[in-house]
């Protein structure tokens, strides 16, 4: 094995000039038993693959094969686009087809049969193809506006654009030029600076790196500087090529011309101006049928049925071949610029410039590694155990301390060596012996650092993690918030040490004292650093992501991982050697330079696809409107990647449905909302690669409500409703007018009829009293009664129509009965009105007189001697009338009754009764009388009536 590496090594070192790109490949499922002609990716970053099975289109997601029925082969091949996005393509049925908005037609047929047709498009969208002796050439509408025959016998090259615009293609086997130009063509001779030898040209393909033009002889093989201006050739040089006798197809990608043959693998060219340039040639695996850069800068290399090489960047090399069928566990630099590789098979390979076995193989898988300073030393694990090997002697010293886990150096051949028993510190003789001079600490270790400027060591052990103060060897356990802690790893920049941990994240200590804390993070989840360094401001790291790159503050700045090159995730161990980046990893071992992995990241390009509303494709717009039925949204995206596809993370949000980030990988692309409700909504979507967020999209659209949720439709309903309630509302209060007036006028009409009752009734009563004084001879009082009796019935009369009266014109009235009760009492009657100054009201006529009437008759009459009646009146809301008389009482007057059996009592209560029940319901107050009697010593002395009535007042 090791002289296979040496002899290997020395053979590339010789005649290797550059070393194989890393690389992935994709779609070989897709592309088992195809070949793939020709790539190209549209303006919407869809790839398309001619194919001897005809056209398929990959949106990044999914293939697509594109049918035209009108393609008599499918063998297809030279894709080319124009400024609008239309791609044209040839196979060899001699047809011509055009791809425009996913729609593939023929556009053009050769007139005959060619065994080699080409296109190219110019500046002006103009097609030109080109058969074995003829020019065609289609405008942008796919008119054939001019053809050119150049004869049977010629041949014509591959057409080329020049800087001037002018189309350009070889007449093989000639020294002269076909030129298009704005619809002209025209010959060019070339002229030729070559050796005399070189008297022949066969067959010219142009290509152009950087601003300057080069043409290749196919045939022979030769390169030309090729002057634009002047049409000269100037010989450059022979490509090295071997065998010359294989043919080539030549392609300009990347500022870098590419080769491929017709046997298989690839190779480029830098600058064939540089003499000492030299073809290197790879993936000799494969045959590569055709290359081409993406919108990405990825280079593609098309294959015959195994799919599509993808190199990201052509400058990082894939895993180093030297190194094969070594299994690499463990990097160890030293001061002085060397680098050491352990492996599994307990072998130590030494690199400077040039890698070389050393002559010693241990026992065990290599896991601790470490160059004792100042000496051709090693210190490792791989020697059963513990042992020191020294590798100009090639001797191994063996120790049985125990298992070594770490090891550092804390001044002149003074050591803390970390085992599974504890940590001791050492010193090593000159023949390698490990001599303990004191223990630090008896528990199983696990890493060791120090802190050289405060001379502290930091401890990771089974027990937690400890800081040992140097030389005095005091030692104290670590605490974060009370509780131990679990350090995986420590990195020192010499003044301060950087302590990963399992859950707290990255503790950064000065002196045994806490300094500060951050968290590292990839997608909001925590990392864990199993290793790490730092490196020019920089923390390069090994977490369960893969190895990621941050600043010193915890923040992302690169991850190293498939769109760097690197061919797995699964890191093994990592060093910093020089200005380079030394990775071993499932694979083997790859190198990066530092600048390229520390290349500046273009944020994600974020494309809305598709949006389809209800299950429909819908070509959207901002601030699009939709009616109410349409309620299930599906948004498809994508970010057109093959760098970056393991490393985008999409976040998307509906505001007007909720404001929380949802996110989901690259391969969920797709977002569906299956039953959105009417309102305003905004779709936010941006995507996430390696910490870096590139343009949001943002979409606004509205659902309308239903015609019967619209504003319009329910202010019409509220208008209506309101509308009819108003019509009912007036047709009841007519009805509720009407009902009253009818009401009132019923008991206007009830009060009539009983004050028309009242009025005959009264006039009765009054009749018997003017009988009673005739009877009784009194001729003056008779005469008088009966002029005061005829003021009283043209009063009433006068009143008996009338609802109210005034105040003063009931008290006239009260006056002139009572003058004419004391008429028939004589002397025996005294009567007083007190009217409490009351005035400006109107009351209903006729209420009070009756009961003044049953004061008299029924109180007053059958009492022996003087017979007094009170009248008062008082005004709130209501107007009381209070009528005392000092009579026989109510229950003498209801014995006596029943002993007249007088009917006409009946009647007058009654009728009050039920006038004051009507004027009751009209007013809606209470109103009405009671009695009370009067009483002294348990003797009735009187009757007491306080009568409550209506009032209106007069203005």
């Amino acid at each position: 094995m090791k002289l296979i590496l040496i002899l290997s090594l020395l053979l590339g070192s010789m005649s290797a000039i550059g070393q194989q790109p890393a690389y992935s490949i994709f779609w070989e499922d897709q592309f088992e038993g195809v070949d793939i002609y020709h790539m190209i990716q549209d303006l919407d970053y869809n790839y398309w693959f001619a194919t001897d099975q005809g056209i398929y289109r990959h949106d990044g997601y999914a293939f697509e094969k594109i049918v035209c029925s009108e393609m008599k082969g499918e063998s297809v091949f030279n894709f080319v686009i124009n400024s609008k996005g239309v791609i044209y393509c040839l196979n060899l049925n001699q047809q011509v087809f055009q791809i425009k908005d996913g729609i593939c037609s023929v556009v053009f047929n050769f007139p005959n049969a060619s065994p080699d047709n080409s296109i190219i498009l110019n500046s002006a969208d103009e097609l030109i193809i080109s058969d074995n002796n003829s020019i065609y050439v289609l405008n942008a509408n796919n008119t054939l506006i001019h053809t050119k025959n150049f004869g049977k016998n010629l041949y014509m090259g591959t057409p080329f654009e020049l800087s001037s615009g002018q189309i350009i293609s070889h007449s093989q086997g000639s020294n002269y030029l076909i030129i298009y130009h704005k619809g002209k063509f025209a010959q060019q001779k070339i002229t030729l600076r070559a050796p005399r030898e070189i008297t022949t040209i066969d067959a010219l393909q142009f290509y152009r790196i950087s601003s300057t033009c080069y043409a290749i002889d196919r045939l022979s093989k030769r390169i030309y500087l090729f002057n634009e201006k002047t049409f000269e050739l100037t010989y450059l040089k022979l490509l090295d090529w071997q065998p010359m006798s294989e043919a080539l197809r030549y392609y300009n990608v990347g500022n870098l011309l590419w080769m491929t043959s017709n046997i298989s693998g690839v190779a480029i060219m830098r600058n064939p101006t540089i003499a000492q340039s030299k073809v290197s040639k790879f993936f000799n695996d494969f045959y590569i049928s055709f290359v081409y850069e993406d919108r990405e800068g990825n280079i593609l290399l098309s294959t015959f049925d195994e799919g599509v090489i993808v190199i990201p960047n052509v400058n990082v090399p894939d895993v180093k071949h030297e190194l094969a069928g070594y299994d690499i566990t463990r990097f160890c630099a030293d001061n002085k610029g060397g680098l050491y590789l352990g492996t599994g098979d307990g072998q130590i390979i030494a690199y400077d410039s040039k890698f070389n076995v050393l002559p010693i193989t241990g026992d065990k898988r290599i896991e601790s590694l470490f160059k004792i300073s100042n000496r051709d030393q090693f210190i490792s694990d791989g020697f059963g155990g513990c042992g020191v090997y020294d590798f100009k002697a090639n001797k191994l010293i063996k120790s049985n301390i125990g298992s070594l886990k770490d090891f550092t150096e804390v001044g002149e051949n003074s050591y803390l060596a970390g085992f599974n028993i504890g940590l001791f510190r050492v010193h090593i003789d000159q023949q390698g012996v490990i001599i303990k001079e004191n223990e630090l600490l008896r528990a199983r270790i696990y890493r060791i650092s120090h802190e050289a400027t405060t001379n502290t060591a930091y401890v990771s052990s089974s027990s937690g993690l400890h800081c040992i103060s140097l030389p005095s060897g005091r030692t104290k356990t670590l605490l974060f918030d009370g509780k131990v802690i679990q350090a995986v790893n420590f990195y020192t920049t010499g003044w301060e040490t950087y302590i990963s941990t399992r859950e707290k994240g990255i503790l950064v200590y000065r002196n045994g004292k806490y300094l500060r804390r951050f968290i590292p993070l990839l997608h909001q989840k925590q990392l864990n650093f199993y290793k790490f360094c730092i490196h020019q401001q920089r923390i390069y790291a090994n977490t369960q992501a893969g190895l990621i790159i941050f600043d010193l503050h915890g923040n992302l700045i690169q991850k190293i991982d498939r769109s760097t090159g690197l061919a797995t995730n699964k890191i093994v161990d990592f060093a910093i050697h020089g200005n380079e980046l030394w990775v071993a990893h499932a694979k083997g071992v790859q190198t990066f330079d530092l600048k390229t992995v520390l290349a500046t990241i273009s944020p994600p390009l974020l494309m809305l696809s598709s949006v389809f509303v209800n299950g429909k494709q819908h070509s959207y717009s901002s601030n699009d409107k939709f009616e109410s039925s349409d309620k299930k949204f599906q948004f498809v995206f994508k970010v057109p990647t093959l760098k970056y596809r393991d490393n985008i993370i999409y976040h998307y949000k509906l505001e007007g449905l909720s404001n929380e980030w949802s996110t989901q990988t690259y391969d969920n692309h797709e977002v569906t909302y299956n039953s959105l409700a009417p309102g305003k909504y905004r779709f936010i979507l941006k995507a996430e690669s390696n910490g870096h967020f590139g343009e949001p999209i943002i979409y606004a659209f509205s659902i309308s409500a239903p015609f019967y949720q619209q504003w319009w439709f329910i202010l019409s309903v509220a208008l209506v409703v309101l509308l009819i309630i108003t019509l009912i509302y007036k047709r009841q209060l007519a009805i509720q007018a009407r009902k009253a007036k009818h009401i009132n006028e019923l008991n206007a009409s009830r009060l009539t009829a009983i004050q028309s009752q009242m009025n005959p009734h009264f006039i009765f009563n009054s009749l018997n009293s003017i009988q009673d004084l005739i009877l009784r001879g009194d001729i003056d009082n008779s005469y008088g009664f009966i002029t005061k009796f005829s003021h009283l019935v043209r009063r009433t009369l006068s009143y008996s129509d009338k609802d109210f009266i005034e105040f003063e014109q009931e008290i006239k009235l009260i006056e002139l009965y009572l003058s004419l009760e004391k008429l028939r009492f004589k002397e025996d009657l005294s009567y007083v009105i007190d009217t409490g100054d009351i005035d400006g009201i109107l009351i209903p006529p006729m209420l009070i007189q009756p009961f003044i009437e049953n004061a008299l008759v029924h109180g007053l009459l059958h009492k022996k001697g003087g017979k007094k009646l009170s009248i008062r009146f008082y005004l709130d809301t209501s107007l009381h009338c209070e009528i005392i008389d000092n009579g026989i009482g109510r229950e003498r007057a209801r014995e006596i009754k029943n002993r007249q059996r007088a009917p006409h009592e009946s009647f007058s209560v009654n009728a009050i009764k039920q006038r004051f029940e009507i004027l009751e319901a009209h007013f809606k107050s209470e109103l009405g009388f009671t009695y009370s009697d009067l009483q002294e010593n348990g003797e009735s002395v009187g009757t007491k009536v306080v009568l409550t009535l209506p009032t209106k007042y007069r203005f």
